[in-house]
């Protein structure tokens, strides 16, 4: 699962005063050693609170933190200066807002998908649409700043309405999410 601004340029700056802020609420532990570049972060005390699962809860604390984090580690990404497009291998294309079809093509690689002008290129109807316009679902999200929750699947879990206000509250921006197929 990955949590985002709804604004696509929005950046979240000190990623590491964010990622205090997270440790604060006792959504992150301590940084994993070695994990993810540097960004990559154990559940802490209140993650099992701060999202919503809507079959099985698991136990998260009982195992190892290797275990712990190949399951559920969290990572905060920030890109370059534009946003990128956010999604898994094997998602597949947005329906296109002019022409309503939805491509057999799939979201592989961002940089056919997103250019300079943050637009996307329909393969049916080669129409450039800004991505303000395109309704993602939860499939795919266009953000310059996230948080990765690896080992959630979509159905599985949702963030509660407690951490994405809390997440609007340090930002300023509102917050939503989106699975990413195929991707951790």
């Amino acid at each position: 699962m990955v949590l985002h601004p709804l604004d696509p340029f929005y950046r979240i700056g000190s990623q590491s005063a964010f990622s205090e802020f997270l440790v604060d609420l006792e959504f992150l532990a301590a940084p994993l050693p070695g994990g993810a570049k540097g960004n990559g972060f154990l559940p802490g005390p209140r993650f099992m609170q701060k999202l919503v699962f809507t079959g099985c809860s698991p136990s998260v604390g009982t195992v190892s933190q290797d275990v712990i984090y190949n399951q559920y580690g969290i990572e905060i990404a920030v890109s370059g200066v534009e946003p990128m497009l956010v999604t898994g291998t094997r998602n597949r294309a947005p329906m296109c807002p002019r022409c309503k079809v939805i491509s057999d093509k799939k979201l592989i690689d961002s940089r056919i998908i997103v250019d300079e002008r943050i637009s996307w290129l329909c393969p049916e109807c080669n129409t450039r649409v800004p991505v303000e316009e395109i309704h993602w679902g939860r499939k795919a999200c266009i953000a310059t700043s996230t948080v990765v929750i690896n080992g959630v699947h979509e159905g599985e879990v949702v963030p509660s309405d407690e951490l994405l206000t809390d997440l609007h509250r340090y930002s300023g921006v509102a917050w939503s999410y989106c699975y990413c197929r195929g991707q951790s």
